[in-house]
């Protein structure tokens, strides 16, 4: 696996557009986006992959719907009411940058866009995270691509429902530790609590992330409690960024330490009643079968320790251990151990910069053809289809490699360059390995 938007987010000027008369260019260049290349790899410079193609697929005239933020507009029929999103007036010929999505009224008004940032940006992204995924996925017989563990939970056993623990004003919940290594990412993907009363939306139940080195929770997430005296399961949404990750090397997404420890947990005077303990998993003690990638114990924390400075919790964070109890205070969640592979990519962002030029070109040619069945089109447009396909079929093979005719008769396999690139592998956790190819191999994909 490895994290989608740290990945979008190191990329920089990984490829850009060079100078073009086209006016797509001129307000790139005003904003300064998708127009400079760290190594010079241009995406115009392949025939086909230009503005004057992206302009064929993005609509020409826009009416009646809602427009987008940040983006250029021309008003070329009147009849609406655009000052409120950034128009100085709304005459005929009046150039504006949209400052919002809902103009007060639209009338008989036609605007024509004259911009291509959010096509630019959201394109740009998918195809990186694309090509990555290919790349591991070409990686396979080196790199593991299944979890190493899956939905371990750290509670087991019956509840002792006739004995709810005592509130007392303390923050309760779990020490997290993960082990040392470059490539291991541990996801909490489920939380459960269960206690005696169910607490009402008006009141919210939060259930926090600390991490030792920052000075704040990292993540906070609103448990709805609804069912009293029974066992409450939810899910973490992966794509509201609930899931929690936890890292030796710090969570992907905030700047955090080397070799720090998590704490999750809740404060109990949020909570309406009172909950119920549950058994702790001991398997995951130390590097046992199921803790070997992270080691967790329950913990609770008097308020006399809080940080009242701050958010952080407690104030004292090098002897956690002090905190230690038997009991699990009601929560409990689950989390699978992965392979991470985001740094490795990360560090190694240049060697995309060429295939994501092409891959680029293919994208915009891509949606060029596929918008003709969309109705987005005209006769130059439509008298361009063909070339366009012969470019995709032209660039396909540049990329992703396929079989070449050297006569009649016979045919050789080209790799593209997808397959062609190369990482060194020595830096990855051996568990993350197949076979341990570490040893065998230093530099990586060698398909």
């Amino acid at each position: 696996m490895f994290d989608a938007n740290t990945v979008k987010n190191a990329m920089g000027d990984l490829v850009g557009f060079r100078y073009s008369t086209h006016p797509y260019y001129k307000y790139q260049s005003d904003v300064v986006r998708r127009i400079t290349s760290d190594f010079g790899y241009w995406v115009n410079s392949l025939q086909g992959a230009d503005f004057y193609t992206i302009e064929a697929t993005l609509p020409s005239t826009i009416k009646g719907i809602d427009i987008v933020k940040n983006e250029r507009y021309v008003i070329r029929t009147a009849g609406g009411v655009f000052t409120n999103v950034g128009a100085a007036d709304n005459e005929v010929g009046t150039a504006f940058t949209a400052t919002g999505t809902e103009p007060t009224s639209w009338g008989d008004a036609v605007l024509e866009l004259q911009s291509c940032l959010t096509y630019l940006d959201m394109i740009y992204g998918d195809v990186m995270v694309d090509l990555v995924s290919k790349f591991i996925n070409n990686s396979k017989a080196y790199l593991k691509q299944s979890s190493l563990l899956s939905n371990q939970a750290v509670t087991t056993g019956v509840a002792d429902r006739n004995n709810p623990i005592t509130k007392s004003g303390r923050f309760v919940g779990f020490v997290l530790e993960p082990h040392e290594g470059n490539n291991i990412v541990n996801i909490i993907k489920r939380l459960s609590f269960l206690g005696n009363t169910a607490n009402p939306i008006t009141d919210p139940f939060y259930i926090y992330l600390y991490e030792t080195s920052q000075n704040s929770y990292q993540h906070r997430f609103l448990f709805q409690y609804v069912s009293a005296d029974s066992l409450q399961w939810q899910t973490l949404d992966e794509d509201k960024s609930e899931e929690m990750y936890i890292k030796y090397d710090g969570v992907t997404g905030f700047t955090g330490g080397i070799g720090q420890k998590f704490i999750i947990g809740y404060y109990e005077d949020n909570l309406t009643g009172e909950a119920f303990g549950m058994d702790f998993n001991k398997s995951l003690k130390n590097y046992s079968v199921f803790g070997k990638y992270m080691s967790v114990y329950p913990i609770a924390i008097p308020s006399s320790d809080f940080n009242t400075e701050s958010e952080h919790l407690p104030s004292d964070v090098t002897n956690l251990e002090q905190y230690r109890t038997t009991e699990t205070h009601g929560l409990g969640f689950k989390f699978t151990a992965n392979c991470d592979y985001t740094n490795m990519i990360v560090d190694n962002m240049h060697m995309f910069a060429e295939p994501m030029m092409y891959a680029m070109a293919l994208r915009i040619l891509e949606d060029a053809v596929a918008s003709v069945g969309d109705g987005v089109h005209n006769s130059t447009k439509d008298a361009a289809v063909a070339e366009w396909r012969k470019l995709i079929a032209k660039y396909s093979g540049v990329l992703y490699g396929g079989y070449m005719s050297i006569s009649s008769e016979q045919s050789v396999y080209r790799k593209g360059l997808i397959e062609l690139l190369t990482m060194d592998f020595s830096g990855i956790d051996c568990v993350c390995m197949k076979k341990d190819f570490r040893h065998e191999y230093g530099i990586g994909n060698l398909m």
